[in-house]
């Protein structure tokens, strides 16, 4: 299952989701308390801070990567009267839809994707949760992620003209670059891409894991400067 598409340079390389057992990340019942109308409450989902146990999720979290940029999610309403709740990534606006509506006779429950706090975000603060009309107890379980692809298109002077998840880059000698995501990317499958036919990338995954090494040569065999982009498929 994939997301739509995001562009990076002349190619296309869409977000994927991830599938897990489903995992509690949240429960108001026992941790936190419940969510008072009109309350706004701030929640961790990814990592594996201490702050899961706090809030009533798994200790130590589900396993939600620090470069998931949405989770598909089934929250659920307990014991709760008339009120109706919305859901946000944390540091973004309110949205003026519902994500569920609650009440008395029966515990509600929705599923859906809802997205991750993407700038200036606390890395105890993902996701953000807030009742209408009446108090309830909020019982959140995530069942997958969609995570950005690890993904570059690297200028030949070294210069990074598009990417996702890129931590860090360096121009090497001729034809050499350096290229790290924000994750170890050990036994993970790579392909370096030159622009013009006429040109070759081989590209290598550094000892340590950390980051990836591209060689780009001429049709002679000779190291040249040359942009290319690059794919890490783990």
């Amino acid at each position: 299952m994939q997301a739509q598409s995001r562009r990076l340079g002349n190619g296309s390389a869409p977000a994927t989701f991830v599938a897990i057992t489903p995992c509690r990340i949240v429960d108001t019942r026992t941790g936190g308390g419940r969510l008072a109308a009109g309350s706004s409450r701030t929640f961790d989902v990814r990592g594996a801070e201490s702050s899961f146990a706090a809030q009533g999720g798994k200790s130590g979290g589900c396993g939600i990567p620090a470069g998931a940029t949405s989770v598909e999610l089934t929250a659920t309403a307990v014991g709760a009267s008339s009120g109706f709740l919305r859901l946000w990534p944390t540091g973004a606006t309110p949205p003026n839809a519902t994500f569920m509506n609650y009440d008395s006779a029966f515990n509600v429950s929705n599923s859906g994707t809802i997205a991750l706090c993407s700038s200036g975000c606390s890395s105890t603060a993902d996701l953000t949760a807030r009742a209408y009309g009446n108090s309830t107890d909020l019982v959140i379980d995530v069942l997958g992620y969609y995570e950005a692809p690890l993904a570059a298109v690297i200028n030949a002077d070294g210069t990074v003209r598009s990417g996702s998840r890129v931590v860090a880059n360096f121009k090497l000698a001729l034809g050499g670059y350096g290229i790290q995501f924000d994750r170890n990317v050990a036994g993970c499958a790579i392909q370096a891409t030159p622009e013009g036919t006429t040109r070759t990338a081989t590209a290598i995954i550094v000892s340590d894991g950390a980051s990836v090494e591209v060689r780009t040569s001429n049709s002679s065999a000779s190291p040249i400067d040359t942009a290319f982009s690059l794919t890490v498929t783990c």
